[in-house]
């Protein structure tokens, strides 16, 4: 029997590492402008090497990208803090001293769309945020269609209407399978969602928060060995997990922090909305530009950045790390508004005719498209649309509107004026309904006939489908109410 050999082997293996510069970017694109003002009052709150500066420091007109140029002539620390932070690093490496400052450049604005104070808006809607989440999971595409297949069995508290053995009888699927898929849109972005009740919900929600402390750890057994007695017995429960009066105030304190559905109740009805670009048109183009009123004043405080030259040990570390954090977020604001503009200005010029003749003229668009044209991932162009909105002719667009399935039964129409959309259907159909005989309303297969000779090709069941979402009723009742 031959004995076991020991040896050294040389793997090449290729991974991808996340930096925690890339997971701010990430998250800073993802933000609409509400949640980004939130986000840099954070910062400001906690860093003190940000800070506001005059609003007489703007952007010039023309010059749409948010710049991170800094002054090198002044009398400033010598720049030797690294581009990139290394893969798990933290904020609070050591650094020599360093100061940047905006570049000061003169304002410079003549532009007529200005932000308009009466701008609102609903809410985002809570089924757009779940199919969005169900879209970035890491699920595979059949998963995916599997999951959308689960949303359909919510009630209306967004659980699961039918226990999930039942429920794969009725998909015809192996329940282990689907069990799986569940507990995933379980764990998502809004958790809790596909629970069975509001103990499971309550527990997505508490492992969602990602906490491993004391309180944590308590609130977890008391939601799962104790859900029925919380509210009868907690002397019982206090006693069963050998905790203190404190401990048991701390872990109820964080369990009354969940919500006992997913679907957080509306605290507001409308929000402000400020669009991120302007639609403008120049030689005949049309073409996105920065919003100017959605400027950041932020900029690096001189004044702290001057007396970290004076510090030493931990006082040095911690100077440093501060001014690590303010320039990545500086960085990530920047980068930010360049993806955005680059991502709007790939819209708008696929969607030229849309601008001059309206939502009959909306061409076919994916985000695979988008993200083929800019060499980014198709992901990266889902967070900077998500809740983003363009200016154009004084009109609030959300510029996921633009993005819109192709109709044609050809795979290659894509980039044919035969290429129809679903939006310029919808807007085709609403058309001729709106045009029909008061006495003698058409039918769908009607209109399905009159699309064809449009160059809209869909069925008579897709007519009824877009229809029906258009809030128009059918044939008889149109004959009757009018």
């Amino acid at each position: 029997m031959n004995a076991p050999k020991q040896g050294i082997q040389l793997k090449q293996t290729q991974t991808l590492a996340v930096t925690p510069q890339m997971t701010q970017r990430l998250h800073i694109l993802q933000c609409n402008q509400q949640q980004l003002q939130t986000e840099i009052q954070q910062m400001l709150d906690k860093n003190i090497m940000l800070s506001r500066v005059d609003n007489s420091m703007d952007f010039e007109l023309g010059n749409n990208d948010f710049t991170d140029e800094f002054d090198t002539n002044s009398d400033s620390l010598v720049d030797e803090i690294p581009e990139q932070l290394d893969v798990d690093a933290d904020w609070d490496n050591v650094y020599d001293d360093y100061r940047e400052t905006f570049d000061d450049r003169p304002k410079k604005i003549d532009d007529v769309d200005g932000f308009q104070e009466d701008w609102v808006a609903d809410s985002a809607s809570f089924d757009e945020c779940l199919l969005q989440a169900i879209y970035l999971s890491p699920l595979s595409d059949e998963d995916k269609q599997l999951s959308l297949k689960v949303l359909q069995h919510l009630n209306d508290d967004y659980f699961l209407d039918r226990p999930v053995a039942q429920l794969a009888k009725t998909l015809n699927i192996d329940v282990d399978k689907l069990q799986s898929v569940v507990d995933c849109i379980r764990y998502l972005d809004p958790p809790g969602v596909a629970s069975q009740n509001i103990q499971e919900c309550l527990l997505a929600q508490l492992l969602s928060l990602g906490n491993n402390n004391e309180a944590a750890v308590n609130a977890y057994e008391i939601l799962n060995d104790y859900y029925d007695y919380i509210d009868k017995k907690p002397d019982f429960i206090r006693r069963r997990l050998a905790l203190s009066q404190t401990e048991y105030d701390t872990a109820m304190q964080l369990i009354r922090t969940l919500s006992p559905y997913p679907k957080p109740p509306d605290e507001c009805t409308h929000q402000l909305i400020i669009p991120d670009v302007f639609v403008r048109q120049r030689m005949g183009m049309f073409f996105a530009s920065a919003n100017h009123d959605a400027r950041y004043d932020l900029a690096i405080n001189e004044d702290y950045a001057e007396l970290s030259k004076a510090c030493k040990g931990d006082e040095k570390s911690f100077m440093t790390a501060q001014l690590q954090e303010a320039k990545f977020f500086l960085s990530a604001l920047d980068q930010r508004q360049k993806t955005v503009v680059r991502v709007a200005n790939a819209i708008i010029m696929h969607q030229q005719d849309y601008f001059l003749q309206g939502d009959t003229a909306m061409r076919p668009l994916q985000m695979k498209m988008v993200a083929d044209m800019l060499g980014l991932n198709e992901s990266t162009i889902s967070r900077a649309v998500n809740g983003k909105y363009l200016s154009f002719k004084k009109h609030l667009i959300e510029l996921r509107y633009f993005f819109s399935q192709n109709l044609s039964r050809q795979n290659n129409a894509l980039d044919d004026d035969v290429a129809a959309s679903a939006t310029a259907a919808k807007a085709h159909i609403k058309a001729i309904i709106a045009d029909e005989p008061p006495k003698k309303p058409l039918s769908d297969s009607k209109i399905e006939k009159l699309l064809k000779t449009q160059g809209i090709d869909i069925s008579r069941r897709t007519v009824a489908k877009y229809r029906e979402s258009l809030g128009i009723p059918k044939t008889s009742e149109r004959k009757r109410l009018k």
